[in-house]
């Protein structure tokens, strides 16, 4: 009878154990949150093309938010603002490698 009662206690701990109960979820959604604000996202690759990208706030094109510029004289893109949805794209030339 005793052991029966110490496998049953073990199978539920067992069972709460992988069932995960408790605390430590909250504490990772927090830390997830203060990575996303810190983060640094790798530049966009300008692909040996001229480009640029303007972004916008709204679908009418009104509002500027943002942009990515690729010149054949620089090494990669340069950001500068946010990015949106919302986007008018000029192409240039092809940098010669």
């Amino acid at each position: 009878m005793k052991t029966n009662i110490m496998i049953v206690g073990a199978m539920l701990c067992a069972g709460l154990v992988s069932a995960g109960c408790g605390g430590p979820e909250v504490d990772a959604e927090v830390s997830t949150e203060a990575e996303l604000e810190s983060r640094e996202d790798a530049l966009p690759d300008c692909g040996g093309r001229e480009y640029e990208i303007t972004y916008y706030a709204e679908p009418e094109h009104l509002t500027y938010v943002g942009n990515i510029v690729c010149t054949c004289n620089s090494s990669g893109s340069q950001v500068f603002g946010s990015r949106s949805p919302y986007f008018e794209r000029w192409d240039g030339a092809l940098c010669s490698i």
